[in-house]
């Protein structure tokens, strides 16, 4: 049902939606004026293939881009909180411009880049138990309680991390740049992606993201700032969102925080949950 009403509310004639389906999941809604993207990955939280999905899905949209067009990544918990003809307009005034929040990394997260982490196994331990050894690991260590988390998959990341050397930064004495996952990415910087996936360099590069922790929040910042440098980025985040000190992620938003939400200059929000929220989804829509 979210879903449904994402895509209701951003089509029209200018715009065109592409939607990546986890491989895992059997059965979901055809809707229509809606391209699917084939290569599905499997997605696990904080893991490559999250990164891999949307590469693969920007080489595809890129074969039916015009010059001035633009790539705004959204996942299902995003909605706009502008009409779409507003969006549309600001977005094709960024030009050949790309728009993303960014900043020089901290030591915590270069420890992204130079440890090893292994979100990609799953060790089916019960959910119970996994949110029972967080919550003990929160007591010692600055994680939030709530955080959605394989402990097995952490503790194997932390030994191994201790055992082993640190892992080389990013290839070519990259400077590391983090901030938001959501990105708009235009025609330009994905077609010099796109030539840049044939090089050496990228090879390198990539090898750099093999065990990286959390890469789709450091990667594109990382890679368009070093590459082609930030007077070609618009340093601003366009989606409206509530962190909480320590919170591993945005907080639900809810009616309670509508009025904050459309006093905001932003062009999306995020997160939604119609099943913690409807109402707040259903006034957005309607707005």
């Amino acid at each position: 049902d979210q879903l449904e009403l994402l895509v209701n509310k951003l089509e029209n004639q200018n715009s065109h939606i592409y939607i990546h389906i986890d491989k895992k999941v059997a059965s979901f809604p055809k809707f229509k004026n809606v391209e699917y993207i084939e290569d599905r990955q499997d997605i696990r939280r904080w893991w490559n293939m999250i990164l891999k999905a949307e590469l693969i899905g920007i080489s595809e949209i890129y074969k039916h881009m015009k010059e001035w067009d633009h790539v705004v990544i959204l996942s299902w918990a995003c909605f706009p909180i502008k009409k779409v003809d507003y969006i549309e307009e600001y977005v094709s005034s960024l030009k050949n411009k790309s728009s993303f929040d960014y900043y020089p990394a901290p030591e915590y997260v270069r420890k992204w880049v130079t440890d090893y982490w292994f979100y990609d196994i799953n060790f089916h331990v019960p959910s119970s138990v996994n949110n029972w050894m967080i919550k003990t690991i929160a007591k010692f260590k600055k994680i939030d309680p709530n955080i959605k988390l394989s402990v097995v998959n952490y503790l194997l990341s932390r030994i191994v991390s201790f055992v082993l050397p640190k892992r080389r930064y990013i290839a070519d004495n990259y400077k590391i740049n983090k901030w938001s996952a959501w990105v708009v990415l235009s025609y330009k910087h994905i077609k010099y992606l796109l030539n840049f996936m044939k090089t050496e360099k990228w090879n390198r590069v990539m090898r750099s993201f093999r065990f990286t922790n959390i890469p789709d929040e450091i990667f594109f910042q990382t890679v368009l700032l070093n590459e082609v440098g930030k007077d070609e980025i618009n340093n601003k985040c366009l989606w409206f969102m509530i962190r909480e000190k320590w919170a591993s992620c945005p907080i639900c938003l809810t009616s309670d925080n509508i009025e904050e939400i459309k006093k905001s200059d932003k062009l999306f929000a995020r997160k939604f949950d119609i099943r913690t929220d409807r109402k707040v989804l259903e006034a957005l829509n309607n707005s």
